[in-house]
């Protein structure tokens, strides 16, 4: 698997999980990203989880772990990610 294809998904579980912590109306997108490959991403498949590190009203830092899962269940640590996600108020702004 490509770093490219491992780094989007990391990406968008640490942004989705800081925007799990916005307003109505507020939106997010990456302003800086930080990827680390610790193994191969071999597998039948990738999984990522995200979390919120610290969460403000401008910024956020989130972080987010890919796994290549086997066949058989078993995960293994491939990537890690920490990110920093503008936090931005939409309701503001015209239709």
């Amino acid at each position: 698997m490509q770093a490219t294809a491992v780094f989007a998904l990391a990406d968008f579980a640490a942004v989705a999980a800081a925007g799990t912590l916005l307003a109505p109306g507020w939106v997010n997108a990456t302003v800086d990203a930080t990827l680390k490959l610790v193994a191969p991403a071999q597998g039948a498949l990738l999984r990522a989880r995200g979390r919120v590190v610290s969460a403000g009203r401008l910024l956020t830092v989130c972080a987010a772990d890919v796994f290549a899962v086997s066949p058989a269940g078993d995960e293994v640590l491939c990537a890690t990610l920490l990110g920093t996600a503008r936090n931005i108020d939409n309701t503001s702004r015209p239709p």
